[in-house]
């Protein structure tokens, strides 16, 4: 079969044109295929592959290990290669990368690949991040010992992984002392009772444990951390009240369906004056009391002079209602509310969300909603919830999941006003600049011109919305960068630049 026309190869940089080897075999199909455009091959036969330092070949191209091999001949100076998902390379095309004096090496999912190749001094001579997450190599002391060769790694990625030896640990930190950043999430601990111990890790800065099956020590206080992600795991109060009370730099915690805490060690971490520098917090998916919730956010949101932006994600089993019902709820005098308010960037509102007018009246608003539809089964609407006067400075809105939302319902979660002859498009804020409505089937597309300061448009589902509506809307919106149109449209993403139109 005659391979598609490329006609855009003439207009990328040098440094990208690695990026298609991908669907070449070798040296001789560039030459056969005559649809390529002479400056391809000018830069070959001109030997300009030496210059290219990163290689990026991963699932949107498959590449070959011929492709590979040719490529590790004619780009000696490749620094940083990207082959994630490349699931039919192994052994034979990692020795031959191996060759390269590369910084970053990401070969995610090489489900062929069981080891590293050991005294491969050019490969980890420089290296500083290694991505080998969801690979069939098992985490041994051999492994930790092979990595101590990367004397500059700090990155080290494993994510999906098996350890059958607890030794690993202390051996990876022993043979790697300069390690910033470990990720482990989904990882498998075949000895799940006893507990890993990350003591050794002494520089640490971060660590991902995310959905990992393994116990965690009780004894471990992560001082020099500044993100931790123990989303899906074990993790109880015991842990969150004996592990962070010397956490001084944590800035991120992710305790996403943690669902052994019940609040207690949130509360004694907070009122321990640790939690003050946190700028990211994930409690989603939690069973937690909004009473523990506003101790704990309450001592982790008192400083309003760093430039810090608390991220809450909140979900709606919460036994006393979502976060905006929660921050209006705190007292002023245990609490500076206007601090609270004015740190959060992003909020989550679900149906059942009530907030009062403590919430109105916070000195700074919230520059990002985002309204989730909880099941398609609800009878309860999006509109029903009683949101803020201050949406109108609103600069970011997304309703997601929403076929059943109606026009009224999305009007009155635009303008948080009543819900009698308010039409859809024209009570969100002429400010939006990024807007998502999927599955909205009742909304037209006529009122879009309005929105002129949008730059992200996505209309997955709207079956109303025409083509005639997107040309018109493209025209009014001169700083539109990514359109999304409908599905009925059979027309994927469009990027805009100083070329307007479809």
């Amino acid at each position: 079969m005659e391979p598609a026309p490329l006609p855009y190869l003439s207009g990328l940089p040098e440094d990208l044109l690695v990026r298609i080897l991908g669907n070449l075999q070798d040296l001789c199909d560039l030459q056969k295929a005559s649809h390529v455009s002479k400056v391809w091959h000018e830069l070959i036969h001109a030997g300009q592959w030496m210059g290219i330092q990163e290689l990026i070949c991963h699932r949107y191209l498959p590449t070959t290990p011929a492709g590979i091999q040719w490529t590790t001949t004619h780009c000696r100076n490749v620094l940083h290669a990207d082959l994630s998902y490349c699931c039919a390379l192994g052994h034979e095309e990692l020795s031959a990368l191996s060759s390269l004096p590369l910084r970053s090496c990401r070969i995610a999912h090489w489900h062929n690949l069981t080891a590293l190749p050991s005294g491969s001094p050019a490969m980890f001579q420089n290296l500083e991040l290694l991505d080998i997450s969801y690979t069939a190599i098992r985490l041994s002391p051999f492994l930790a010992l092979t990595l101590g060769q990367a004397v500059a790694l700090q990155d080290l990625r494993l994510a999906g992984l098996r350890c059958s030896d607890r030794a690993f640990l202390h051996d990876l930190a022993q043979h790697c002392p300069g390690l910033k950043c470990l990720n482990l999430a989904k990882s498998i601990w075949c000895h799940r009772a006893a507990a890993i111990l990350f003591e050794s890790f002494e520089g640490l800065a971060s660590l991902s444990l995310s959905d990992a099956e393994c116990e965690l020590s009780l004894h471990w206080s992560p001082a020099a951390l500044t993100s931790i992600d123990l989303s899906g795991t074990s993790v109880s109060d015991f842990h969150i009240s004996n592990m962070f009370h010397d956490s001084h730099q944590l800035k991120r915690l992710c305790l996403c369906g943690c669902c052994k805490i019940q609040g207690w060690g949130l509360e004694a971490y907070g009122q321990a004056g640790q939690a003050a520098r946190l700028s990211k917090v994930d409690l989603s998916q939690m069973q937690i009391s909004a009473t523990i919730l506003a101790s704990f956010l309450s001592k982790s949101c008192r400083s309003t002079q760093d430039d810090r932006d608390l991220e809450l994600g909140f979900s709606a089993c919460c036994d006393d209602g979502c976060v905006l019902a929660l921050l209006s709820s705190m007292q002023p005098a245990s609490v500076n509310q206007a601090s609270v308010i004015s740190a959060l960037t992003r909020v989550t509102l679900s149906p059942s969300c009530q907030p009062t007018s403590a919430i109105e009246q916070a000195s700074s608003h919230p520059t990002a909603l985002q309204c989730p539809y909880t099941a398609p089964h609800h009878s309860i609407s999006i509109g029903q919830c009683r949101v803020p006067s201050c949406l109108p400075d609103i600069l970011e809105l997304s309703v997601r999941d929403s076929s059943k939302i109606s026009m009224h319902a999305l009007g009155t979660l635009a303008a948080a006003g009543s819900l009698s002859r308010l039409r859809a498009l024209d009570a969100i804020p002429s400010g939006v600049t990024e807007l998502t409505l999927a599955g909205c089937d009742s909304i037209r597309g006529e009122g879009l011109c309005r929105l002129s300061s949008l730059q992200i448009l996505r209309l997955p589902g709207c079956q109303a919305v025409t083509l005639q509506n997107l040309q018109a809307t493209i025209s009014a919106c001169q700083s539109m960068r990514l359109l999304e149109p409908p599905h009925h449209l059979r027309m994927k993403k469009i990027l805009l630049s100083h070329h307007r139109g479809l």
